[in-house]
């Protein structure tokens, strides 16, 4: 048995997220910053149809896997050629920078796998083949060296994600996944609902922000060079390292105005040390009326609140 245990706060989340927004009546719903695709998942089962966005490829792929993807599935076949000579060891790896975060012979086994996965058919079978990979990895990094003995080998236990992982998910919705800048999507995307998971103000980069997952995007390109990309895509919106808690503030204001065509909105706030919600509840009613303020206590277990405010 699989017992994986990386746990993204999210999980503790989403619970509170989806009894608040089963409250609003909604047919399509915009996320902006897509993260872990679980919300956007459970949205999608409810019939609404999903458009998301984030600037990292690696949750941009998950995103297209579980939210794009309304039937795509790997054959047997494609198993075969995704595993095939996996552990067969090369004079040097495609990717070295596997190395500073694999084991040697998980380093060949990530590296070979991205390669084999680019000879699938179709760009959607690649993201479904990408995105159990990536669990693979989050497998993989959550032993330390004492367990390492429990680990099952990586190949079974990509074919053991893939059979837990629940079929795709048909709304008959052209759901979309953009891996753009935000105003970039936010012009492009309208919908009924803007769900918006707000990001913790930072002053570090993102790479480094990123800690344990910055491995995935490594992998998915290749290449350590896009990080200055990601933070230029990125740059003078929320979401870009700041200095200060009224040019954070100041990022979330222009943000609700450029989207201030969204019918309804519902925004979502893991309360930390930077910021306080009344101080997000006076941005946001300077520009829309305040519906109604939900806030959940995570204190005991994670150290924060989360609040979920409509308008």
């Amino acid at each position: 048995m699989i017992t994986n245990t990386v746990r993204d706060h999210r999980h503790h989340f989403l619970a509170f997220e989806i009894g608040v927004l089963r409250r609003m009546e909604f047919k399509s719903v915009v996320i902006p910053f897509g993260g872990t695709p679980n919300l956007g998942v459970y949205l999608k089962r409810s019939g609404a149809r999903i458009a998301t966005n984030d600037i990292l490829v690696s949750a941009w792929t998950n995103s297209v896997a579980l939210i794009e993807n309304n039937e795509t599935t790997l054959a047997d076949d494609d198993f075969e050629t995704i595993l095939r000579d996996a552990y067969l060891p090369k004079n040097e790896l495609s990717n070295p920078l596997l190395s500073k975060w694999f084991s040697s012979a998980d380093a060949t086994w990530f590296d070979n796998v991205r390669r084999n996965i680019d000879l699938l058919e179709t760009p959607r079978l690649q993201a479904v083949a990408a995105s159990l990979a990536m669990g693979v990895g989050d497998y993989a990094l959550s032993f330390t060296g004492e367990t390492r003995r429990f680990r099952q080998p990586l190949s079974n236990v990509f074919r053991l994600i893939a059979k837990r992982r629940s079929c795709p998910i048909n709304n008959f919705q052209n759901n979309v996944c953009r891996n753009v800048s935000l105003t970039e999507f936010l012009v492009e995307n309208h919908g009924d609902l803007l769900c918006l998971r707000l990001p913790h103000a930072r002053n570090s980069s993102i790479r480094v922000a990123q800690k344990q997952k910055a491995w995935r995007d490594e992998w998915l390109l290749e290449s350590d060079e896009f990080w200055s990309e990601v933070e230029e895509k990125s740059a003078q919106v929320i979401g870009s390292r700041v200095v200060s808690k009224s040019q954070y503030l100041k990022q979330i204001e222009d943000l609700l105005k450029t989207a201030s065509n969204f019918h309804r909105w519902a925004i979502i706030f893991s309360e930390d040390a930077n910021l306080g919600i009344s101080e997000l509840v006076d941005t946001i009613g300077s520009i829309r009326r305040i519906e109604n303020i939900y806030t959940k206590d995570f204190s005991e277990a994670l150290g924060t609140r989360l609040s979920i405010i409509t308008a």
